[in-house]
């Protein structure tokens, strides 16, 4: 098991239990998944747990959500929310119209100190690595979103931490070394 696969194992364990948070870690999926939009959402992930949480955090929330096994031999999993009422209960939820141009973090969905911290868990089970300490101790997050990039970035500085950022392959990157 890679370290970033025990972190991810060690953050699955967390219960999260407030309302808020609960849906600051939904939100916290959509903005990191592969998209969030009109059509519902979509996360990929390599680690079928993931996708099983973010389906149970997504029923706590009250949205129905569904899990495909997208390739067995890549072992790719997909979370998704597609049917069309639970789309737009799920945008409502978050106050997103779906068709935005470009996706930005609406602050009004992390109402206490316990969102933020479920929020960047989402966003690191998403979207997130983490290297061995023992290796040369670096964490990214990755994402093709650019103004979504920006605005984690500024939101993790307005806590007292300090991101690098950098673009790699196309990708947007913050990372902590």
């Amino acid at each position: 098991m890679s370290f970033s696969q025990t972190v991810k194992k060690e953050i699955l364990a967390q219960a999260i239990a407030a309302p808020c948070c609960v849906a600051a870690a939904c939100y916290g999926i959509a903005c990191f998944g592969k998209y969030f939009d009109t059509r519902g959402l979509i996360l990929h992930t390599e680690n079928a747990q993931v996708a099983l949480w973010a389906k149970a955090m997504y029923k706590q929330a009250g949205i129905d959500g569904k899990v495909y096994v997208k390739s067995k031999s890549a072992h790719i999993y997909e979370f998704a929310v597609k049917d069309p009422f639970e789309v737009e209960k799920m945008l409502a939820m978050f106050d997103h119209t779906g068709e935005e141009t470009a996706l930005r973090i609406g602050h009004g969905n992390l109402s206490c100190g316990g969102c933020f911290s479920a929020f960047v868990a989402a966003a690191f089970l998403s979207c997130g690595t983490i290297v061995n300490p023992q290796k040369g101790y670096m964490l990214e997050f990755v994402s093709a979103r650019y103004s979504l990039m920006r605005d984690f970035e500024a939101l993790l500085q307005s806590h007292g931490f300090a991101p690098k950022y950098t673009t790699r392959n196309g990708a947007n990157v913050l990372y902590f070394k």
